[in-house]
Order: structure tokens, then sequence, then C-alpha cells
């Protein structure tokens, strides 16, 4: 884990979002744990979502997000109890094992936003 980590490049997310689509994996109908560990601190947060039928991983957690603003995150998801290793993630169009992705803090909130890659 590394801030001058080899992940791909997501665009921010919103605090405030109900619900992240995270993106496409290989195996549906399938729990996956979906993991951010933080770049400053080391801490791993934990969620679990389903793929649905065309592979398509959703997260809406039942408490909300509870992420730092402008902190990086590495994000992974895979079907084992590890943060150490990813399964591949399909996300517009990118396929990765190992994501980087910050959240910030917006003056709105957002039902639900979509993971994008930085331009």
């Amino acid at each position: 884990m590394s801030i001058c980590n080899p992940c791909t490049r997501l665009m921010p997310v919103a605090l405030c979002t109900d619900s992240i689509v995270i993106g496409t994996v290989a195996t549906i109908n399938t729990v996956y744990n979906i993991y951010f560990t933080s770049l400053a601190t080391g801490k791993v947060f934990r969620f679990n979502a389903t793929s649905s039928g065309a592979g398509l991983l959703t997260l809406t957690p039942t408490d909300g997000f509870d992420f730092a603003s402008d902190t990086g995150y590495e994000l992974k998801v895979n079907k084992v109890n590890t943060s150490l290793t990813g399964e591949n993630l399909t996300i517009g169009g990118t396929t990765a094992k190992c994501f980087f992705i910050t959240f910030e803090h917006v003056p709105y909130s957002f039902v639900s936003q979509t993971l994008e890659l930085e331009a």
C-alpha cells in the first residue's frame, strides 16, 4: 500500500451518496467483498455486495459511507476474506485488480454515483 501505488485512478466520488455503482465482475449472482484501504492510515473498510445477473456490483451500505474526504483509498474486490488481493473489476471499459479513489465533500447529495476513470 503506497500513495504512489500503480492502481488505476478513478474520478473523485461525493461522500454524501446513497449508493455507488462499483463496476462489473466476472461471476454473476455472487457475494463479493469490496475493500477500501486508506492510504493515509491503513484502515480497511469492508462491504459486501452481490453481483447482478450481468455481473454489476452496486454498493449500498445500510449505515452509509464513513470515508475521509480528500484522502486516497485503494479499492479492491474479491470473493475471499482478504484485502491483500483483488480480482478483476471492470470500470469504464478498463479491467484492473486495484483502483485508486478519493472521496470529496460537496454541498449536495447524490442518490447514486457510478465510478468513472480519471481522464
